[in-house]
């Protein structure tokens, strides 16, 4: 566990303890340790940023003797290596690590101890740990601009119709220091459609729906929850019976009518593909969709990622892959790119 008092920071673990001698700290020393204290964090947080702290020491950073570094790095030195905090340090300062000044917007029950998780406070999310509520549709981030040392979202942006996921945008922009990198994940559209033309029954989920007259009707079917939930064929089945599906019920709301694959076909015909999705994502009730957080609302091929990233001001913008960031950071794959990598595309920004 880790204690302060007004002269000394004890820090104790199973191998033993060591007093840090506040006095002796500098002045950014003294202002993570009042950080800690402040947050009230849990103590594998505590102890990880006391590592941080030493860690500093030892390159004179802050003020600790390099012996009172090894002592503790000893002792400690597992929670240091779990969340590659040395990284985070060379990368971006010991100020952004007090700081969390690393944003994961929809972060759902993601963790990690200097991420801050952005994400929408409901029942949906009642089991997760959120640092800011944030309302995409409507709301910025409660943070300060331009601080930001990386910002990553991972299968939001399905979730949201045009203008949250353009508030996402802007806001991963806005937040980001100048070089920081906005990385940016979801389902691969076009793996996923290339399922359509191949009619591949496995791609989208162990489940083949029943009743359709053709197994290219029934990827079709799977091809639209993916995509737009709401109105594929299989929706209403997938959701009966649901807590969700009698709020829905309850708020005098309804799901609206499904795309059939003949409907569908006709639309890809005279409209092409993209024009045709769009207008099928339109479809989706927003307040249906308020109550089924889980279901698609949008479609997002590469060249739709790199629209909204421009638009929000990123010039530098390039396909990545899993585990392959530019940043380091996000090559730990314990905490990112972790959601159904198999059909999932990466995407990165630059401030």
């Amino acid at each position: 566990m880790a204690a302060a008092s007004p002269d000394r920071y004890c820090v104790s673990s199973e191998e033993g303890s060591l007093q840090i001698n506040i006095s002796s700290l500098t002045a950014q020393g003294r202002r993570m340790l009042s950080a800690m204290a402040e947050a009230g964090v849990r103590e594998d947080f505590a102890r990880t940023h006391v590592t941080t702290l030493v860690r500093g020491a030892a390159v004179g950073a802050i003020g600790i003797e390099p012996p009172t570094f090894r002592q503790l790095f000893e002792s400690l030195g597992q929670i240091w290596g779990t969340y590659h905090y040395d990284h985070y340090l060379d990368l971006f300062g010991i100020d952004a690590l007090v700081g969390k000044r690393f944003y994961n917007l929809g972060s759902g029950g993601f963790r990690h101890p200097i991420w801050t998780n952005v994400d929408y406070k409901s029942a949906h999310y009642s089991g997760t740990h959120i640092d800011i509520h944030w309302d995409a549709e409507n709301m910025p981030v409660d943070a300060p601009s331009g601080q930001a040392g990386a910002v990553y979202t991972s299968h939001t942006i399905e979730h949201l119709q045009n203008k949250g996921a353009a508030n996402l945008f802007n806001e991963a922009y806005r937040l980001l220091q100048s070089g920081g990198v906005f990385r940016v994940t979801c389902p691969e559209f076009e793996y996923y459609y290339e399922g359509v033309q191949s009619v591949d029954r496995y791609r989208y989920s162990s489940q083949i729906p029943q009743g359709f007259d053709s197994a290219a009707d029934a990827v079709i079917a799977n091809f639209l929850a993916e995509t737009a939930s709401q109105v594929s064929p299989v929706f209403k089945d997938a959701w009966a019976g649901t807590a969700a599906m009698k709020a829905v019920e309850l708020a005098g709301l309804s799901v609206p009518d499904p795309v059939s694959p003949n409907e569908f076909r006709q639309m890809i015909d005279t409209k092409g593909r993209d024009e045709a999705i769009l207008e099928i994502t339109r479809r989706v009730d927003i307040g249906v969709h308020q109550h089924m957080l889980g279901g698609h609302v949008n479609f997002w091929p590469y060249n739709r990622i790199a629209e909204f990233g421009r638009q929000a001001g990123f010039q530098t913008i390039y396909r990545s892959a899993y585990g392959q960031s530019r940043c380091p950071i996000f090559q730990d794959t314990r905490y990112f790119d972790t959601t159904v990598p198999h059909i999932s595309v990466y995407v990165e920004m630059v401030k």
